[in-house]
């Protein structure tokens, strides 16, 4: 499988994998989600991950429709937090 050669390839590398930092989450059409709701986890390069209902990556909170309601709101909220600190 892919997953296990990118592991392998890091590994005789030294390169390290945090595989405990590591998120899964289903993007689709809602039918498509609608679907993918049974599955769990997910085992990548021999690790079993837990698929999450959003994930963070790079500061930007994704869900699983790509629409960044949730990131608008959680920056909207921290705006209201610092204007108030002020």
């Amino acid at each position: 499988m892919c997953t296990h050669d990118v592991k392998s390839c890091s590994d005789d590398n030294d390169l390290l994998q945090n595989i405990n930092k590591s998120e899964v989450m289903t993007t689709g059409t809602p039918s498509q989600l609608c679907l993918a709701e049974t599955i769990d986890s997910v085992t990548v390069a021999g690790t079993s991950l837990t698929v999450s209902s959003q994930l963070k990556s790079l500061g930007d909170i994704v869900d699983p429709k790509l629409t960044f309601d949730r990131h608008v709101s959680s920056v909207c909220r921290a705006c209201n937090y610092h204007i108030w600190a002020l």
